[in-house]
């Protein structure tokens, strides 16, 4: 009896075994194909976004040659532009150059008196500039003679000293000073400056001085001489008149 059950169950325990087997296999053939369909997906994806890329590359490219284009054509149209203007100017040079030619036929006297007239420009250029250099040199003379009290009448080295020493060192102060002031600084350093000079027109001639008046001051000083030397033919004519005379110092 169990013999035969065992017989009886043989087959279908082959056609189980085989269909686990089949099963097995169909499941492990699923599964390849699974991870075929996987791998072919990620491909796809990989190709797609190669695609992708290469797309938006294309559009910047596109866009790249777009304003290239814009570029080019604009570089074209300013090119045009020069281009224009130089065939302008060439015109306008050819223009010129027959216009100068014409002129150099028909007024050869004229380009003889331009000559002329070059070589009289560099001969007034030369005067001028000898004409700038005794400006030059009479501003310098100027400059020296600027705060030298010896330039005034009746004021010598001493008396310039001792005005300096008391602080009064250009025309301009001397020119502001009272001829008392003036008379105190002297007699206040030298009693015997004073004996031999008067400062009476001093702060007239100073003034003048700063002034940079100096042909009225030379003819101020033309005057005070002349002065003086009628008083001193006044004194030798009349000996009985006692009067005082001042000189320059020396």
């Amino acid at each position: 009896m169990s013999e035969q059950i065992y017989t009886a169950l043989l087959p279908v325990a082959g056609l189980a075994a085989g269909t686990v087997i089949t099963y097995i296999f169909g499941q492990r053939k699923v599964s390849q194909r699974d991870d075929h369909i996987e791998e072919l997906e990620g491909t796809v994806n990989t190709r797609d976004n190669k695609i992708e890329s290469l797309n938006k590359s294309m559009k910047e490219h596109e866009a790249t040659l777009e304003a290239l284009s814009t570029d080019l054509s604009q570089r074209d149209t300013t090119i045009q532009g020069l281009e224009e203007q130089v065939r302008e100017r060439d015109e306008h040079v050819d223009a010129a150059n027959a216009d100068i030619a014409e002129l150099r036929r028909q007024n050869q006297e004229t380009m003889d008196r331009a000559v002329g007239a070059e070589a009289r420009v560099s001969q007034l250029q030369k005067l001028t500039q000898e004409r700038e250099r005794e400006i030059t040199a009479l501003k310098a003379k100027e400059r020296a003679m600027q705060d030298d009290f010896t330039h005034l009448d009746g004021v010598g080295p001493k008396i310039s000293a001792t005005l300096r020493s008391a602080g009064v060192k250009t025309f301009a102060k001397l020119a502001a000073k009272e001829v008392d002031d003036i008379r105190e600084i002297l007699v206040t350093k030298n009693p015997s400056l004073l004996r031999l000079s008067d400062p009476t027109t001093w702060p007239e001639q100073a003034g003048m001085a700063a002034e940079g008046r100096w042909e009225t001051l030379k003819a101020l000083q033309e005057g005070l001489k002349e002065r003086r030397r009628r008083e001193r033919l006044s004194l030798q004519e009349s000996p009985e008149i006692e009067t005082t005379t001042f000189v320059t110092e020396a």
